[in-house]
């Protein structure tokens, strides 16, 4: 309909092309492509949502994920801090009990 309007004033009946314009039928027209819009905005504004709440939902996981990493790395840390002193004790206790070893060199 605004094409036909459009080409009316181009040849100068702008009366005629008031009148397509402010036709009931241009209104029904009119708001059908504003329910259109309407809904389109509705349906793009989900999408969005949607897209949006996905990587929230990952990083939510991720973070408890993350904790407990590093609870088991600081857990294993922690254990081979104790086999290194334990193996640093058995490596002085053999030195010092160690039979060949000369007088001088024991503590």
């Amino acid at each position: 309909m605004e094409n036909e309007a459009f080409d009316l004033v181009r040849r100068g009946a702008r009366d005629e092309a008031r009148a397509i314009l402010s036709s009931d039928q241009d209104e029904v027209q009119k708001g059908l492509y504003a329910d259109g819009m309407k809904l389109f905005d509705q349906r793009l504004k989900a999408a969005v949502q949607a897209a949006l709440r996905s990587p929230e939902r990952k990083a939510f996981l991720h973070i408890p994920v993350g904790l407990v990493v590093i609870a088991l790395l600081l857990a294993c840390w922690l254990v081979m801090l104790r086999a290194v002193r334990a193996w640093e004790r058995a490596c002085l206790r053999a030195i010092t009990y160690s039979p060949n070893m000369p007088m001088n060199y024991r503590s």
